[in-house]
């Protein structure tokens, strides 16, 4: 789930199978909670008539306020138990005039998404991550950052792999790396992340055009620089981003216009690099294969993409959570947004990145939301002797 499928990597490699998705598991239209949500009518009222009161809000709090149904929040708060305790409804609420994204990182899911088995799953990873020694709610990411879920659900899912399907004693930690493990003889320290840079932001964007219209395509070009505005600056790109869209007639036009021509490019700015919103019409009357072109181009090669990927978050960690007093320690990447990181991971299974220290071993993959990690389906590489030796030994995790 979430991995970029085989079938989906024409557009980037010169086939036909057009425009790369993640895999999903069933939200509305689509199947991919992370890209794909139920389709519904775009808000009623032109941009010119808007009332005063709208034209105060920015435009993505407008589109966040129609689709996020807190009804269904409230009903998921009450049949999901740990969820419930874990994030009271008030707590939820607090965000809803938080800029930029104007909605808790949970609230949105549970109010748009569809799949109730993801829902089951995390309340499921909720209630074992609390039973293990050392939680406290401070693990719970404060703040209404929507890519804190994902760093949040790799954590719980990172425990329930070392405490419940390897049976092995592990703790939260207070300070330090996450956990200990212990594996009998000896224990190591594990250290979670997700690689998230411009990947949270984009997938927020994305969510929501899904409800505008699922046929818009969002996209960034693999393997090259792909930045999007930061800190304060993204209230003002998405506000300029979807302002357009509350006039339903912007829409029509442009769809009007991929009649005579294709790809129609609806949104690139300068405050975001490598980033297109457009429309594609395969029967159009005319094609650019200039446009089409750079919309189909990748950047580096492969190897250079995956070591510098890798590079990244080992940098970042390096001097995090005292991870070079902890020893021997594991660090655990999940790379769940990165398409560009799964796309190049396909095609060199065999590649592996150098370990530098102070890192003792390390795991990259891209783990799902709704399933457990697993050694044989990630990157590995630690050092002689490491504990985590064993367990991939006989074939456990």
């Amino acid at each position: 789930m979430y991995r970029i499928a085989p079938e989906h990597w024409g557009r980037f490699f010169g086939c036909a199978a057009g425009q790369y998705i993640i895999e999903g598991g069933g939200q509305g239209k689509g199947k991919n909670p992370l890209a794909s949500l139920c389709h519904l009518s775009i808000i009623p009222f032109a941009a010119r008539g808007m009332s005063a009161m709208f034209m105060e809000k920015p435009a993505h709090r407008i589109f966040v306020e129609k689709y996020l149904n807190w009804d269904l929040v409230r009903e998921r708060l009450d049949r999901y138990k740990n969820i419930g305790k874990a994030f009271p409804i008030d707590t939820l609420r607090g965000c809803s005039d938080k800029p930029p994204y104007y909605c808790h990182y949970l609230s949105w899911r549970l109010g748009t998404w569809q799949d109730e088995k993801l829902f089951e799953f995390l309340d499921t990873l909720l209630g074992f991550g609390a039973e293990l020694k050392g939680w406290d709610t401070t693990r719970i990411p404060k703040g209404c950052e929507f890519d804190n879920f994902w760093g949040f659900i790799w954590e719980l899912q990172v425990a329930a792999l070392f405490a419940g399907h390897l049976k092995l004693h592990t703790e939260w930690k207070r300070d330090g790396p996450d956990f200990r493990v212990s594996t009998g003889s000896s224990c190591f320290f594990v250290e979670c992340t997700t690689y998230r840079k411009s990947f949270g932001l984009e997938e927020f964007v994305r969510e929501i055009f899904q409800f505008i219209d699922p046929q818009i395509k969002i996209e960034h070009k693999p393997w090259k620089k792909f930045s999007l505005p930061k800190g304060r600056e993204i209230d003002i790109f998405l506000d300029n981003l979807f302002r357009p869209y509350l006039d339903p007639i912007f829409l029509r036009r442009k769809w009007k216009q991929t009649l005579g021509e294709t790809p129609v490019i609806i949104h690139t700015t300068k405050s975001s690099n490598n980033f297109y919103v457009y429309l594609e019409n395969p029967w159009a009357e005319n094609h650019k294969p200039r446009l089409e072109k750079i919309l189909s181009s990748v950047g580096c090669k492969t190897e250079r993409y995956l070591d510098r990927a890798c590079r990244e978050v080992l940098r970042n960690k390096a001097s995090a959570n005292r991870i070079d007093e902890h020893h021997p320690n594991f660090l655990m990447v999940n790379y769940l947004l990165g398409s560009d990181w799964q796309i190049a991971r396909a095609l060199m299974r065999g590649h592996v990145p150098a370990l530098p220290k102070p890192f003792d071993g390390f795991m990259l993959c891209a783990c799902g939301i709704d399933s457990l990690p697993s050694f044989h389906d990630c990157i590995l590489r630690c050092t002689s002797g490491h504990p985590i030796q064993s367990l991939v030994n006989n074939k456990e995790g």
